[in-house]
């Protein structure tokens, strides 16, 4: 009886185990993308879920430490909308901020580098390029 239950115990957690240890993953890089000469900026990254109506920050530059890039993996062939900010505080008082928003399917094993660029006050661009090819996914 008890080898039975041990036996049984073993084939319900192994399809699981498995599951998690091969499933396709994808590396994405947040990189920072601001370089004003500004008293305060502060760009982030979110990912939005499914839904549309919730986020989770990816990552965040400009207020406290150092680091131009910021990595995190996400489950590979499941459609990602990242949605980047940036705002800054000029020395003379002039605001600005800046938000634009990607979407697209990572590949497994695959890494994507994710800037957001500021082309003029107010006006950015969100690039996302899959770093061994250089090309938009």
């Amino acid at each position: 009886m008890r080898r039975l239950l041990v036996s049984l115990a073993i084939l319900a957690f192994a399809p699981l185990a498995a599951a998690d240890e091969t499933g396709a993953r994808a590396t994405v890089e947040f990189h920072k993308g601001f370089e004003r000469n500004v008293n305060f900026a502060r760009q982030e990254y979110m990912v939005v879920d499914a839904d549309g109506q919730s986020s989770t920050s990816a990552a965040l530059f400009g207020l406290v430490g150092g680091g131009e890039v910021r990595q995190r993996r996400y489950p590979a062939s499941q459609r990602l909308t990242i949605y980047a900010m940036t705002t800054y505080l000029e020395y003379f008082g002039s605001e600005g901020r800046c938000s634009a928003l990607a979407h697209f399917t990572p590949a497994g094993g695959h890494t994507y580098a994710v800037t957001q660029q500021e082309l003029s006050l107010g006006v950015c661009e969100l690039h996302v390029l899959d770093t061994a090819t250089g090309a938009a996914p």
